[in-house]
């Protein structure tokens, strides 16, 4: 039986490693549109695991893009907005096209820093039982509680550790984008 619960681990972990490995999966599912369906994609156990798994980031180049170019598009915005402000240019049909594609841009824009401040929401609020939920077996022990006179399940210390490391390399790799 430890032999097979040993394989069934070693089996999630590949998958997980596999999945995460993804090149710029995190990317396309932060980029799902409807706001309630990437909230359901981000609550499957795999992904919540895959976001844990500091290989998703890959180079990170795809998080800084989508930052970059939501802010370039904010700068661009604030500067065609300060030199149309006093023409005449928006009543007319080219006029109207350029606000029509301007504010679709800008919509691109809004979408692009939401989709990354989601990202950076999930991954800090990412837990012990988004680490165990998925592959990491939980070595439950149980301990006699004083305040209910009972007994409860306590997390093992290799289960924290586990996290707790994990979690140091993913917020690592995460603080580093941009500065190599």
């Amino acid at each position: 039986l430890e032999r097979q619960s040993s394989f069934l681990k070693m089996m999630d972990t590949s998958i997980v490693e596999h999945v995460a490995s993804i090149p710029n999966l995190l990317e396309e599912l932060l980029l799902i549109e409807d706001p309630e369906t990437r909230q359901r994609v981000f609550d499957m156990s795999i992904v919540k695991k895959v976001l844990f798994n500091v290989d998703s980031i890959g180079s990170g180049d795809w998080l800084i893009n989508m930052l970059d170019k939501s802010i370039s598009v904010q700068q661009t915005q604030q500067v065609l907005d300060s030199n149309l402000s006093g023409g005449d240019y928006g009543d007319t049909a080219k006029g109207r096209a350029f606000q029509l594609k301007l504010q679709m841009v800008k919509e691109e824009s809004r979408h692009l820093a939401e989709s990354a401040i989601f990202y950076l929401e999930r991954v800090s609020a990412l837990n012990i039982q988004d680490d165990i939920s998925v592959i990491h077996h939980v070595q439950m022990t149980q301990q006699v509680t004083r305040r209910s006179n009972g007994f409860a399940d306590v997390v093992s210390t290799g289960d924290l550790q586990h996290f707790k490391r994990h979690r140091d390399e993913l917020f690592d790799a995460v603080g580093a984008l941009g500065l190599g």
